[in-house]
């Protein structure tokens, strides 16, 4: 199974790189728009993003089956959001989904 990670255009640290980590283990830097294509083990992983003291929840992967692809975005909550949930719930600023 391989999975793609990709960071989302734009957002406001737009000049910073985002880590990824892929079961506790970081496995990127993406800059916007980047993206990284990583080997998964064909069990659940769990993937996360961090920046500074921001983070995602954990997302959790499943295999879906060989050759299959699975497709995680990263990015960040719209406007002012971030910036509240940055100092109220930082471990929830960053966003991560299953596209």
């Amino acid at each position: 199974m391989a999975i793609r990670i990709s960071r989302e255009r734009g957002g406001p640290a737009y000049l910073r790189r985002v880590c990824v980590d892929v079961d506790g283990v970081e496995i990127a830097r993406l800059w916007p728009g980047q993206h990284v294509d990583f080997e998964g083990t064909g069990s659940l992983q769990e993937v996360r993003a961090r920046l500074d003291w921001t983070a995602s929840k954990p997302l959790a992967v499943a295999d879906p089956g060989s050759p299959a692809v699975v497709d995680v975005v990263v990015g960040f909550p719209e406007g002012f959001r971030y910036l509240v949930l940055g100092f109220s719930r930082p471990e929830e600023a960053l966003t991560i989904r299953l596209e």
